[in-house]
């Protein structure tokens, strides 16, 4: 169990694990549903909680759009999986996936999710993502970069930053085309996405397979300082929870 306070307890969750496998397997490389989360208590814990069933809910196969317990949508998983091997015996092969849901940072009003799923259901190889999600607390709304900044427009600067240190991580010139450079960027044209998160470092944007670059190169980690973009860091939204002054250590 985790808890922030300032004055009194503002939030709270707990551990949650979901552990499916299919029972008719004899072997120990049986397929495997396996799902980690959190349970939400406190402020604004009707819309965490609704957003974390929505996530370890929803189904793999985009089937439906209803949203099942974690339990039934492990085990719709395997009855998929037994299926696909009776139909197909001489195919058949071990089924994996892993959901996990946990909590990045937490600020004074503000709380940022990190998903990670990965899964096998046959074929050439297995995919796996990470997505973070950003929420403001009270009153409660999904954030984006823009929430994060002075200016909205500033956005444009952010981005405009994080090329160069694109092009200076890929040792890539100021006009060198990033498509021919191997990478998935429409008509050559550098783009930011809003999978980010704070790190200790600075502002981390996260590609996944196949966004930027081709699978075999696995995921992207884009990494802006902090002493790069801090000018344009709108400090108030990364309050934290016990003081009033802004928070400043982030940056030095």
């Amino acid at each position: 169990m985790f808890a922030c306070n300032n004055a009194k307890q503002i939030v709270k969750y707990t551990q949650q694990q979901v552990l499916v496998k299919d029972d008719t397997c004899q072997t120990n490389d049986c397929t495997t549903v396996n799902f980690k989360y959190i349970r939400f208590e406190g402020m604004a814990a009707d819309s965490l909680n609704k957003i974390v069933q929505e996530m370890i809910g929803s189904s793999y196969f985009n089937d439906s759009f209803v949203v099942y317990a974690p339990k039934e949508n492990a085990e719709k998983f395997i009855a998929v999986y037994r299926e696909s091997r009776d139909e197909f015996p001489d195919h058949a092969a071990v089924w994996t996936l892993d959901k996990d849901l946990r909590v990045d940072t937490i600020f004074k009003n503000v709380i940022t999710l990190r998903y990670d799923e990965s899964s096998f259901a046959g074929g050439a190889h297995g995919n796996y993502y990470t997505q973070f999600n950003h929420f403001q607390l009270k009153p409660f709304k999904v954030l984006w970069l823009a929430d994060f900044l002075n200016q909205p427009q500033d956005t444009f600067q952010v981005i405009k930053i994080a090329e160069s240190v694109f092009r200076e991580q890929q040792k890539l010139g100021a006009y060198d085309d990033l498509e021919e450079a191997g990478f998935f960027f429409e008509k050559g044209i550098f783009r930011l996405n809003e999978n980010f998160h704070f790190t200790d470092k600075g502002i981390e944007f996260h590609f996944n397979i196949y966004e930027i670059q081709p699978y075999a190169n696995g995921e992207y980690g884009l990494l802006i300082p902090y002493k790069k973009v801090e000018h344009l860091i709108n400090k108030k939204m990364l309050q934290p929870f016990n003081t009033s002054n802004l928070v400043t250590s982030i940056f030095q």
